[in-house]
């Protein structure tokens, strides 16, 4: 999938794993999860097994303008 540079003006610069996606009421899913960040842009991803979708959102962090070179889920 071409993430630069139509998600992303230049290559990521880290991704992390976030295992499961979980619905509202806090269960987990079928589809797995994992985010992308690098230059001012972090964007979370949804890998739906079954059908090999690809699902992305941009994360809107408000005023913050940063350049990302790590990031982390959180166990909750």
């Amino acid at each position: 999938m071409p993430l630069v540079p139509s998600v992303f003006a230049e290559a990521p610069r880290c991704v992390a794993w976030g295992g499961m996606v979980k619905d509202v009421k806090l269960r987990q899913t079928t589809n797995y999860q994992f985010a992308v960040s690098g230059a001012k842009k972090m964007t979370l991803w949804q890998l739906v097994p079954a059908t090999g979708q690809l699902i992305s959102e941009i994360i809107n962090t408000g005023t913050h303008v940063r350049d990302y070179i790590c990031m982390a889920f959180s166990k909750n």
